[in-house]
């Protein structure tokens, strides 16, 4: 696991035809945590301390999806019993990034190190098995990939994502459910936990997406 911690339309006109591409839905932008069922049965509301600190910012452009979370130092990362809004003087962000793959409802995700390029996204060691990635979750061999099976929600903007990455937001990587909602841009570029004035996660968004390095 690579992770990082730190404290708090453009057309194309061309005389050929593209092979239009199909997806689920358009994933660009800031999505926030809404439900869990770690188990993969029972589902679990996000308490209203934890709300928009279990992030994720899909960049299509990077091919690149960063994932966020916010705990008070010392203390649990859990999306059950982080209190980073309740802590906010020592408020601190997880940031974890991967390249990614979406077509049609399935998205394959490969981590690699905050602050490295990001690599190919290589097979995933869990398709079809249902098993875990464990083995090899860094990028650039080609190996150690998530599948993600994305699946439809009663709710608009909703979608349930089947399952994340092992460790992430405390998924076990072969059984847990995540739920996300479509958020405001600025409840990532905004986010300012420890009231300093100075962007939590402007670091993460330049670690993780090539055109935003630098700053």
């Amino acid at each position: 696991m690579s992770t990082l911690v730190f404290s708090a339309l453009t057309l194309v006109l061309g005389t050929s035809c593209k092979e239009e591409e199909t997806k689920l839905f358009e994933e660009e932008g800031v999505w926030a945590l809404e439900s869990y069922a770690l188990d993969g049965l029972t589902f679990t509301q996000i308490d209203q301390v934890r709300k928009n600190t279990f992030l994720l910012r899909f960049s299509p452009g990077d091919g690149v999806v960063a994932a966020a979370n916010c705990f008070a130092s010392g203390s649990s990362t859990s999306v059950n019993e982080a209190t980073c809004t309740i802590n906010k003087n020592s408020a601190e962000w997880e940031c974890r990034c991967y390249a990614y793959e979406f077509t049609d409802s399935t998205m394959v995700w490969q981590e690699f190190a905050p602050g490295e390029t990001p690599p190919p996204v290589g097979n995933p060691t869990n398709n079809d098995s249902g098993g875990s990635d464990e083995a090899g979750d860094e990028g650039g061999d080609g190996g150690g990939a998530h599948q993600i099976t994305i699946e439809e929600t009663d709710s608009s903007g909703t979608y349930r994502y089947v399952t994340l990455p092992d460790g992430l937001f405390d998924s076990d990587g072969m059984t847990s459910k995540h739920v996300f909602r479509i958020k405001a841009d600025s409840v990532w570029t905004g986010a300012d936990i420890d009231e300093d004035d100075v962007n939590d996660l402007d670091e993460c968004s330049m670690s993780c997406f090539p055109s935003m390095a630098g700053g």
